[in-house]
């Protein structure tokens, strides 16, 4: 049975405590606030805002961005079954692409991945392949037939996604090494639409490019057969960075060679305009 005495006493010697406790922070309180304006006087009347040490840590400075910047041009180029017939002709237009480029600047890097050079079976084995990687437009070598074999379906996605992983990692290096800045731009070129993707989707490469775009990047999508723009918003890029063209020697050497104008343009803007205008890298040709 509980003994209400020793209850009563515990009580009674825990309240003087209890009031004790609650003086002291009053105190303290009071203190607080009284030396808190005499710093608020002393900094309005003396030396000026009282300013925390913690607060003095300087920060980092974040370097302007420069006026100009090259450009790293990234090309996605399909290699399915279905571009066969068109081999050489890719050849013949791709080697041409890069002699404009390498007219402009023989120092634009450039990396020109196709997808897919075989069939693949395990996201491990990869989906794109790669002909060259980061190396100047000027001291690259002709491309010949054997550096293009078409066969297989189209995994669009994948590859596009996969592109876009090493687009990315390489920037992100290139900024945490310190080096200059590049403005990449992936020029996309495809005769079918999606069919063989097993990793990525729709909706992810949409989210991926969209990011992009708002980081500077820019996007250039050449189609055959098919609205090029229709296919191009589905994954975000806009209908002025799309080009619909036939799928025939000519239609392709056309719209390569338009790629190639809209891409020396670009390359001569200052950053600004470039801003400006990527959402309509097609109908930047006429501006070189």
């Amino acid at each position: 049975m509980m003994n209400t005495a020793n209850l009563s006493t515990d009580l009674d010697r825990s309240l003087p405590q209890r009031v004790s406790l609650m003086m002291k922070s009053c105190v303290a309180s009071t203190l607080t606030n009284f030396f808190l304006k005499i710093l608020w006087f002393g900094s309005t009347f003396c030396k000026g805002p009282f300013v925390h040490p913690c607060m003095t840590a300087k920060k980092p400075s974040v370097p302007p961005q420069p006026e100009t910047a090259p450009v790293r041009i990234w090309v996605l180029l399909d290699s399915s079954g279905s571009m066969e017939s068109l081999q050489l002709n890719v050849v013949e237009s791709l080697n041409a692409f890069v002699a404009e480029q390498a007219a402009t600047d023989p120092a634009t890097a450039i990396s020109i991945h196709t997808f897919p050079s075989v069939p693949y079976a395990r996201k491990a084995a990869g989906v794109i392949t790669v002909l060259v990687d980061d190396v100047a437009a000027g001291s690259l070598v002709s491309f010949t037939p054997d550096d293009y074999s078409p066969n297989g379906n189209t995994p669009l996605y994948d590859s596009l996604g996969e592109l876009l992983r090493r687009a990315e990692t390489d920037n992100n290096k290139r900024i945490c090494q310190g080096l200059p800045c590049q403005d990449p731009l992936v020029v996309i070129i495809t005769d079918g639409q999606e069919n063989a993707s097993r990793w990525h989707h729709r909706k992810s490469v949409f989210e991926h490019i969209e990011r992009l775009q708002a980081d500077g990047w820019a996007f250039i999508f050449l189609g055959s057969n098919q609205e090029a723009w229709t296919e191009a918003a589905k994954i975000g890029i806009t209908r002025g960075d799309s080009l619909t063209f036939e799928s025939s020697p000519t239609g392709l050497r056309d719209a390569l060679s338009t790629a190639s104008k809209s891409v020396s343009a670009y390359r001569t803007m200052t950053r600004p305009l470039r801003s400006e205008k990527r959402n309509s890298m097609i109908h930047i040709k006429d501006a070189h």
